[in-house]
């Protein structure tokens, strides 16, 4: 039995099976790992991505609440 992580675990391992073959007809055997490598490539910096808009959210935030403490310590 294959334990996938919990967002994949809908998928059966024949319907795997069934999906690796159909991307080897598809894509060829030369083609397939290029596409495999491209796709992680794309997923790592969609997360660096994601990561970059939290870090500049957190960092806006704390600047703002930085100003708005001047601005009580002035009045």
């Amino acid at each position: 039995m294959i334990f996938l992580p919990q967002t994949l675990s809908f998928i059966s391992p024949t319907a795997a099976i069934i999906i690796a073959v159909v991307g080897l007809i598809l894509f060829g055997s030369k083609r397939l790992p290029e596409f495999g490598r491209s796709i992680g490539v794309s997923l790592k910096e969609f997360k660096d991505g994601m990561n970059g808009v939290v870090m500049t959210e957190d960092k806006e935030k704390k600047q703002i609440d930085h100003e708005e403490e001047k601005k009580s310590k002035e009045d």
